[in-house]
């Protein structure tokens, strides 16, 4: 009737405060929070859904709220959080047992007013919302840990089972990735299908849980070849010392397993880079490398292992830029791919006769004043301007 009264006119409400003795629905609520800039104090009905205690204004309106039984399961965090920004009372949300796909930022969002509720009001639960749905297609695991931390102390220690949208992508550091397959041991976090991208180098072993973990790609650098194992040891001189025939090392198996089991007990922890050895790079820089091994990019690193190191052979003069420019067909195919520039080279350049180094990065300059004033006698920098810029725009050698 005083709402009535009030569309009728018959009433003006504008900043008084109300106060009502019997609960009301959640309809009834919001009408009166937009009729009054006071604070509405009142009981919501048990019967209210979260599709209409979601519309309730955020104000400071001090609204006594308990969520239904019959959202018990199908409402998200977002709802959540608006129902909580309505009332300064801490919303009763002992019936939730689990959140519908929810983002993870919503999620922690509402952690931390369920965590918090005691000192500041906002909602309780009672540690019983132990199922979690993220909707997310990309994700940090930084945030995710938070969140799942967050779960489990609402939870009184209980754990909470979270799972993630279907093919989303996990963004997580080298140094998180132990956190995070705990909490996938731990039934803190379902992995199935998403796609994990690392950031630095991880141990094998930490490769091989991963990918034991999703059907996803698992993005990450590590040991996951005979090369890759061969060439973190032509990657450092004490390991070249160690790691070869007059130790003992007198296969290729002995030496990729010594890789592996230095690298996962000692290597990563010391940040020491897997590939500062790059073999097609060496295979590519000794014509007498390309005829005995071409594509054999494993047996090439052991080469280096066994005699190059010691005959000190350079592990790098094949110029991928040069290459390029010499060959302008290379430019429409590869542009500025120089690893693949250089794979070409060993696949089938050599094989083909092709030059490697026609290109006369002086005259470019000289034809053209503007590189003369950019490059002067940098030829290596003409050299890249050409592949880069001077082939498309038309400039003539």
């Amino acid at each position: 009737e005083m709402l009535l009264d009030e569309t009728q006119n018959r009433l003006a409400l504008t900043d008084q405060n109300i106060t009502v003795t019997n609960a009301i629905s959640a309809a009834d609520a919001k009408l009166l929070a937009d009729t009054t800039t006071g604070v509405v104090t009142a009981t919501i009905a048990t019967t209210a859904r979260v599709s209409d205690l979601k519309l309730l204004p955020a104000e400071s309106n001090a609204f006594t709220i308990v969520i239904s039984a019959e959202d018990a399961t199908s409402s998200t965090a977002a709802e959540f959080n608006a129902i909580n920004s309505a009332t300064s009372v801490a919303v009763n949300m002992t019936n939730v047992t689990a959140l519908a796909a929810s983002t993870l930022s919503d999620v922690n969002t509402l952690a931390l007013a369920i965590k918090d509720w005691r000192n500041t009001d906002q909602i309780r639960n009672g540690g019983r919302l132990t199922t979690v749905a993220i909707s997310d297609s990309t994700i940090d695991a930084t945030a995710l840990a938070t969140a799942i931390d967050n779960l489990d102390v609402i939870n009184l220690g209980a754990t909470t089972d979270m799972t993630l949208a279907s093919g989303a992508t996990i963004n997580v550091d080298a140094g998180e990735v132990t956190e995070m397959l705990l909490d996938e041991t731990q039934n803190r976090l379902a992995l199935t299908d998403q796609n994990i991208v690392v950031t630095g180098n991880i141990t094998v072993n930490d490769a091989n849980l991963l990918n034991a973990t999703t059907t996803g790609t698992v993005t990450a650098t590590t040991i996951s070849s005979d090369t890759d194992a061969l060439e973190y040891i032509a990657s450092h001189s004490d390991l070249l010392n160690s790691f070869n025939s007059a130790n003992g090392y007198t296969t290729r198996e002995s030496k990729v397993a010594a890789a592996i089991q230095h690298y996962n007990d000692t290597g990563n922890a010391e940040g020491r880079s897997l590939d500062v050895f790059d073999a097609w790079d060496y295979i590519a820089s000794h014509v007498d490398l390309i005829q005995e091994y071409g594509t054999d990019t494993a047996s090439a690193a052991n080469h280096y292992i066994e005699y190059g190191f010691n005959e000190s052979r350079s592990l790098d003069t094949f110029d991928e830029w040069a290459y390029i420019a010499s060959n302008t067909d290379l430019i429409e195919t590869y542009g500025t791919n120089i690893s693949g520039a250089t794979e070409h080279y060993v696949v089938s350049g050599y094989s083909q006769g092709r030059n490697i180094n026609s290109f006369d990065a002086s005259r470019y300059i000289s034809n053209y004043s503007d590189l003369q004033a950019t490059y002067g006698s940098d030829l290596f920098g003409a050299t890249v301007h050409y592949v880069v810029t001077g082939f498309n725009e038309g400039r003539v050698i």
